[in-house]
């Protein structure tokens, strides 16, 4: 059985009886659909606390709550999809707390809100959309649970209040967060944690800055074949690479370093193999593998004395055992840039071979030298945007 208040005017019934407010306060709708589409609530408040809408659809799309608190806490919309399309709140604290949204999607695109508003403790079992939604000032706080959900979008989003995020759990089940478009004139504060994909702000005017503390965004790859024999990971969403790139423009304005450096070595990841060239991917793989994009220091030195231990086992068993003279090659080797290292080369070497220095030998000799100064650089690159101000 479908409830349809549809195109009712409260108003009038407000004058007649003189009620200042309009109660559903505890009201079980029957198993069906609930319309208030085109619902005009009048001056005064308008009450929804405890209301369970039953199993079906409920919309309150192009309706006007008026000027007055509107309050849905504590309401159970069951399991059907809940619309708010183009609906005005006026004047008035509206509070959705405790609210239970049970359906496949919640929809306030194009709604209203010109006071504070409280999703504080909600549980979002389906998608929800807030896309050109305006908020004309105050607080706007989002908590509670997302349980199943994929989609949280607010795009083209119209805010001169603060959009505060931080109260929202299990968020590693969004594969979309969407801001793109949108204009927030005051602060956006985004959930803290890992997210099962990338939170896209491009396009999107923000005039405060967002702390990126504890931020941590999830890019998707998945395996391809590259070759016959040699698999590589490659990002699932290729504008993935254009939302990192984002987020490390607001890292910077905002002068978050380490944000900058981790956002920009995902940007990286998302284009190898998809949109970078195979050289450049291979390279870009190399420097992953080294150094994580400049932001390990350990990964490098690890790698440096590897390298110098492999060399120095080779010199000594080479030449005998010597291992003095092996040492000092590895070291020479390992420091080309100092002025005295060519000669302590040239002596180590002639003690280690004599006259005779094998063709391997020299050949490796210069693949050690150019191996330090890769990983000198490495080193020294680590250290650089480890202590960066």
């Amino acid at each position: 059985m479908d409830v349809d208040f549809s195109g009712v005017d409260f108003r009038e019934i407000r004058q007649t009886k003189s009620i200042d407010t309009i109660s559903f306060s505890g009201f079980n709708f029957p198993i069906g659909k609930a319309y208030f589409r085109y619902t005009i609530f009048g001056t005064g408040d308008v009450i929804f606390n405890r209301t369970n809408f039953g199993e079906g659809n409920v919309d309150f799309s192009y309706s006007n709550f008026g000027e007055g608190n509107v309050d849905f806490s504590e309401a159970n919309f069951g399991k059907g999809s809940v619309e708010f399309i183009d609906t005005t709140f006026g004047k008035g604290f509206v509070n959705f707390d405790f609210t239970i949204f049970g359906g496949k999607y919640v929809d306030f695109s194009g709604a209203t809100f010109e006071d504070d508003v409280n999703f504080a403790h909600v549980t979002f079992e389906g998608d929800v959309e807030f896309s050109y939604t305006t908020f004309d000032k105050g607080t706007v706080f989002f908590g509670g649970v997302i349980t199943s959900s994929t989609i949280f979008r607010m795009e083209g989003v119209k805010s001169k209040a603060i959009l505060d995020l931080s109260g929202l759990h299990k968020i590693n089940h969004l594969t979309t967060l969407s801001f793109r478009h949108a204009s927030l004139e005051d602060s956006l504060i985004l959930p803290s944690g890992r997210y099962n994909c990338v939170p896209d702000l491009r396009n999107t005017k923000i005039s405060k800055a967002i702390t990126f503390h504890d931020i941590i965004p999830t890019l998707k790859r998945t395996k391809k074949n590259w070759w016959e024999f040699l698999k590589v990971k490659t990002a699932i969403d290729e504008e993935d690479a254009s939302r990192f790139r984002r987020l490390k423009e607001l890292a910077e304005i905002n002068r978050d370093h380490q944000a900058a450096l981790t956002y920009h070595a995902s940007e990286l990841r998302a284009l190898r193999w998809t949109k970078s060239s195979i050289p450049a991917s291979i390279l870009d793989a190399a420097f992953s593998w080294a150094s994580d994009y400049g932001q390990s220091v350990w990964r490098p030195i690890r790698a440096f004395l590897l390298m110098d231990l492999f060399f120095f086992g080779f010199y000594a068993s080479s030449s005998g055992g010597n291992w003095i003279d092996a040492l000092k090659t590895v070291i020479a080797n390992s420091l080309p840039f100092l002025t005295y290292s060519r000669a302590v080369q040239t002596e180590s070497l002639f003690a280690l071979y004599g006259d005779q220095i094998p063709i391997i030998v020299n050949s490796l000799t210069f693949v050690q030298g150019i191996g330090s100064v890769i990983f000198l650089f490495l080193i020294g690159l680590g250290l650089r945007n480890r202590f960066r101000i």
